[in-house]
């Protein structure tokens, strides 16, 4: 009687072993229920029933069978460095998740089917290590995108610069569709030229092929095209332009002066001819205007800027999504799952030079491994984070850094450097709102520290006339041979004195702050930087208070500075002696509350508060409260600020101090150590 009811479903076996059974089962209850069947009939059917038992065959499962073969096949697969470590990985774990499924007897076919999506889109998603361009043959390196480049027109037939060269920007900018398309943008800015200040007004792009040579080396027959103007001075008339000067150039036809060019070129163009016309060395004799020159292109320092134009609202919102979910109760197999493929996609969001393809596949392949956790992962809302001021910021911060015509190039390469940083933090999907703000602020200040370049009414920057150096005695003042002359009927105005007391300190990781004593009588004062490239001081600031915190700059670079005050008198400016010179580096603070706890399992958990501007942060341990402090591990990450120290032994103490880093031009830059915390190891 116990056997006729323990038989199994038709479900899990195939009809014609099910029905050698049922037939089986029939017979013995006929035997059973007879009062005459004796003991022996009745183990009889009892052998009988048991032996159609062992006799079922499985029924057949495609969903199980699919899942089988594709996790078969993907066993075969071999790395060997094909692909990206986290990649495979992520493809490993996807293997390790199904064969879970398909060892799990309550597995629906709801679950085997979201393996086979996971385990499909994760070899899908797999990441090339070695990715190479296709576009330009020879050139893997470049991809669709934007790239910078040094750029310098050099004479015909020498080496040296061309006379055209001081009017034009010494980076250019490649830019590269994904069609395999390449043109260069030159920007120019105005020139002085015997004593006279002058533009470029017109480039042409020779054509190689149809050159030919004078019996010096000179080109003197070519086919040249126009490049083509993107941005002009639309508010730039002089001598040259205006149809009403007597120096008017016929050859302008009253034109405006090209700002930006552009023209087509194919990597590794160098040295190529290009004709220029600049009417201000035309006006010292006919012909002087047109030049020929070679265009020198950096191709070994090209630098990428941009990569591809690609959507990555999608991919951002999963990532985002994942990174709130609780993963409190999911089996190890698809955690690890969901965490390597969460990885992988953010290894690719940050890959300038990633697909839209790559991008979707990473983002089917997440998506599928959320999926296949399934209702064991409750979502909890991720913080929503606003990037949107800082995008306008960046809008507005890389207008004004196109400005090279405007603004000095040291004030420029600041701002450039704080685009940087915000870039990093705009395209970070885990950035936080108070790091997003952080560098809306920085970009603003950097935009408000530009410093524009000096007109014919300005006065001379300090060291024009010789190089300075930091510390040196005060630089003459300008107009101190020619002092000013007192009016009839006004009392003579004297220079205010010389700032004193100037003091130079880090006010951040990219910032010093500059302060000095008040000038009585001063209406305002000039803050100068000492430029190590030129030898000299730029103005970087003019102000009305006694304080000044330069933003942009480089973290343990350093700085000096000078203060010279100034008086308003009769349209024009009386400017004190210059102050002595004060210097600082930008420094990263120092790691704050840190404590230690002991946890059990004979662990120490170690945390501190985050620290503005690092890069991640390295701790120390010792066994000793002032020495033998040693690293035990470095964090990558400025947000985590907690690491748990593990096999430690039960009664000993132990102290901890941390250390933050920032990472400038590949290598750290160093806060002092953070004060230590102690922890006795009880349980």
């Amino acid at each position: 009687h116990g056997v006729l009811h323990s038989f199994p479903t038709r479900r899990s076996s195939d009809l014609e072993s099910f029905q050698k059974l049922a037939a089986a089962i029939a017979e013995a209850e006929k035997v059973l229920a007879d009062e005459q069947a004796s003991v022996s009939e009745m183990k009889g059917q009892t052998v009988g029933i048991n032996e159609a038992v062992t006799g079922l065959v499985k029924a057949s499962d495609p969903a199980e069978d699919e899942l089988k073969t594709l996790v078969e096949n993907a066993l075969k697969e071999e790395n060997n460095g094909v692909y990206t470590q986290n990649s495979w990985n992520s493809f490993q774990a996807a293997i390790a998740s199904a064969q879970k499924v398909l060892t799990d007897e309550n597995a629906t076919d709801t679950d085997k089917e979201k393996q086979k999506e996971l385990l499909t889109r994760a070899r899908e998603a797999l990441v090339l290590a070695d990715r190479q361009s296709q576009l330009f043959e020879g050139w893997p390196q470049i991809y669709p995108g934007t790239y910078s480049a040094g750029v310098r027109l050099v004479n015909a037939t020498t080496d040296q610069d061309s006379m055209g060269n001081p009017a034009m920007n010494q980076t250019g900018t490649v830019r590269v569709s994904p069609q395999g398309e390449m043109t260069l943008e030159l920007d120019f800015h105005s020139l002085q030229f015997a004593g006279m200040t002058g533009y470029l007004y017109q480039l042409k792009k020779v054509d190689m092929s149809t050159v030919e040579y004078n019996q010096y080396g000179y080109p003197d027959k070519y086919q040249a095209a126009d490049a083509q103007i993107l941005e002009e001075y639309t508010d730039t008339y002089d001598l040259f332009n205006d149809p009403s000067s007597e120096y008017y150039d016929q050859k302008t036809q009253g034109g405006w002066y090209p700002q930006k060019l552009s023209f087509p070129i194919q990597p590794g163009d160098n040295m190529d001819y290009v004709e220029v016309y600049v009417p201000v060395m035309e006006s010292i004799g006919e012909g002087q205007g047109t030049k020929v020159a070679r265009l020198s292109i950096d191709w070994e320092n090209l630098k990428q800027e941009t990569g591809i134009e690609r959507d990555n609202s999608a991919l951002d919102a999963l990532l985002a999504q994942v990174a709130g979910m609780s993963l409190e109760g999911i089996p190890e197999e698809y955690k690890n799952a969901l965490h390597t493929a969460y990885l992988t996609a953010q290894d690719v969001r940050g890959d300038m030079n990633a697909s839209q393809a790559e991008i979707d596949a990473q983002t089917a392949a997440l998506q599928s491994a959320v999926d296949a956790a399934g209702t064991q992962a409750p979502v909890e809302p991720a913080p929503t984070v606003d990037k949107t001021a800082l995008s306008q910021a960046l809008a507005q911060a890389r207008e004004q850094a196109a400005q090279t015509s405007v603004y000095t190039e040291e004030s420029i390469a600041a701002l450039n450097g704080v685009i940087t940083e915000a870039q990093k933090v705009y395209d970070d999907v885990n950035a936080q709102q108070a790091d997003v703000n952080e560098q809306v602020s920085a970009l603003n200040a950097a935009i408000q520290a530009l410093v524009e370049q000096p007109g014919d009414d300005q006065p001379e920057q300090p060291g024009d006339d010789q190089p300075e150096q930091p510390g040196d005695d005060q630089p003459e003042q300008p107009g101190d041979d020619q002092p000013e002359q007192p009016g009839d009927d006004k009392p003579a105005v004297t220079k205010p004195a010389a700032p004193s007391s100037v003091k130079a300190a880090s006010a951040a990781c990219n910032k010093i702050k500059i302060t000095w004593s008040a000038v009585k009588g001063a209406d305002g004062y000039e803050v100068y930087q000492y430029n190590s490239g030129t030898k000299k001081y730029s103005r970087v600031a003019t102000v009305t208070k006694t304080s000044y915190t330069r933003t942009g700059l480089k973290t343990g670079t350093k700085y000096t500075y000078k203060v010279r005050a100034y008086k308003n008198a009769d349209k024009e400016k009386l400017y004190s002696s210059y102050s002595k010179a004060a210097s600082a580096k930008p420094a990263l603070s120092k790691a704050a509350g840190v404590k230690a706890k002991n946890s059990k399992g004979k662990k120490a958990a170690v945390s501190w508060k985050k620290v503005s501007g690092a890069s991640g942060y390295e701790v120390y341990r010792s066994t000793k409260k002032k020495a033998g402090f040693k690293k035990i591990t470095t964090i990558k990450k400025n947000g985590t600020v907690k690491y748990t120290n593990k096999k430690l032994k039960k009664g000993k103490t132990y102290y901890y101090k941390i250390k933050a880093y920032r990472t400038v031009n590949g290598k750290k830059v160093y806060a002092s150590f953070s004060n230590t915390a102690k922890v006795k190891i009880k349980k």
